[in-house]
């Protein structure tokens, strides 16, 4: 099985695929058109890895 997502999405993505029984899992990374807002969408996107692990 393959996700398509924004690069930033993948580890996570991943992971929930993972958890809900999809087995091994692909992540296919799409580009980010703002590039300008990648910094704002990692970090926010590292507070959701954390919120995943502790709550999903």
């Amino acid at each position: 099985m393959a996700v398509v997502t924004n690069d930033f999405h993948i580890a996570r993505s991943e992971l929930i695929a993972a958890r809900e029984g999809y087995g091994d899992v692909a992540g296919i990374p799409a580009p980010l058109p703002w590039v300008h807002l990648e910094i704002n969408y990692t970090l926010r996107e590292a507070f959701a890895m954390v919120k995943t692990f502790l709550f999903d």
